[in-house]
């Protein structure tokens, strides 16, 4: 081989920019087919044109705050003022992410084989929760909205442009925790990635792990279709926030009196205190009897905030009754009843 010309790659570094001669050879004539042709074997090694180090910074920083914040703490911190951008920052995101989805679905194609299953791996829970990433509309979309009402458009309105994210993360009986997550409707199938996730951590086929996750139905298909022995418990997080808001609520009516003559504050508090010891259904009897009683309705000016949180507080422990456990029992064993766990990696 010999060279033909020689051109400067520019390598982006922890350290700023450094550049590199990089020699274009001739392929050799003895090789069938590569005649005439040219190449660079120091292009070819860096295609990236980025050290793994500076890559790893950004992907990790990216993760932990927004873009622009990102970038600006990195050339804060390191001589790389010319070397990196918000808009390569979050082109290099995008890649290392598209590259562990295409590793995750090559092993649940059987491309890549699981660890074997290690029987001292003991996953004492399953945190999951869910985030939605609302679109905001462009400038330009927005003055389209603006004069769509005067001057209708042909073009269709966008549709799907927010995303469902569901994180979660494992914890196992040594304190390791192991976060994992995907775009809800993006993959080919959700209990399939729960499957391989739990297999990836070593945990036996058989072994019994508890899901703890909120109402929503977006994680419900995944726990269904799962092939392991999966147990799914409400959080009781968001249990707490729904009682937090009809007690807020109920401050405004110290004098109310439910229909056994108690006062709503010390009924709403026995319904909390049912639900902690696992007697949901008894909480839901209480609540409602103070949604039904005469006079506290939603045209009521004074007793619609707490007539709408009552609904909504006895409608989510009602429809999600299958779950409800007893959180005390599980709290004094030191058991996970909660997803706050898992609120960090959902933000």
């Amino acid at each position: 081989m010999s060279i033909k010309a020689k051109h400067t790659i520019r390598y982006r570094t922890v350290f700023g920019k450094v550049s590199i001669e990089s020699p274009q050879l001739r392929a050799c004539k003895c090789r069938q087919g590569t005649c005439g042709k040219s190449f660079s074997p120091l292009a070819l090694a860096l295609q990236l044109r980025v050290s793994p180090e500076l890559e790893y910074l950004q992907v990790k920083w990216a993760a932990h705050l927004p873009y622009a914040v990102a970038t600006a703490l990195l050339k804060e911190t390191l001589p790389v003022d010319q070397a990196i951008s918000t808009a390569g920052l979050r082109n290099r995101v995008w890649a290392v992410g598209q590259e562990l989805d295409d590793k995750a679905e090559s092993a649940i194609r059987g491309e890549r084989a699981y660890p074997p299953a290690d029987s001292e791996c003991k996953i004492v829970a399953l945190a999951v929760d869910s985030a939605w990433l609302r679109h905001r509309p462009s400038r330009q979309e927005q003055d389209e909205a603006k004069f769509s009402r005067y001057f209708p458009s042909k073009r269709p309105p966008p549709t799907g442009r927010h995303v469902n994210i569901i994180a979660g993360r494992a914890v196992r009986d040594d304190g390791c925790c192991k976060v994992y997550g995907y775009v809800n409707r993006e993959v080919t199938s959700a209990a399939t990635r729960l499957d391989h996730f739990l297999s990836e951590q070593g945990a036996a086929p058989d072994q019994k792990i508890t899901i703890v996750s909120d109402g929503a139905g977006e994680f419900e298909k995944a726990v269904d279709g799962s092939k392991r022995p999966l147990t799914r418990i409400l959080d009781w997080f968001h249990i707490a926030m729904k009682f937090r808001a009809i007690e807020l609520s109920a401050l405004k009516f110290p004098d109310l009196l439910a229909p056994n003559r108690r006062t709503i504050q010390d009924e709403i508090a026995s319904a909390k205190w049912l639900t902690w010891h696992g007697k949901g259904s008894a909480a839901v009897e209480r609540i409602k009897s103070i949604h039904d009683m005469p006079g506290s309705t939603p045209e009521h000016p004074a007793y619609s905030a707490l007539w709408w949180n009552l609904r909504g507080t006895y409608w989510y422990l009602e429809s999600n009754g299958q779950y409800l456990v007893n959180y005390g029992w599980r709290y004094r064993r030191g058991m996970p009843i909660s997803s706050s766990i898992a609120e960090s990696g959902s933000q």
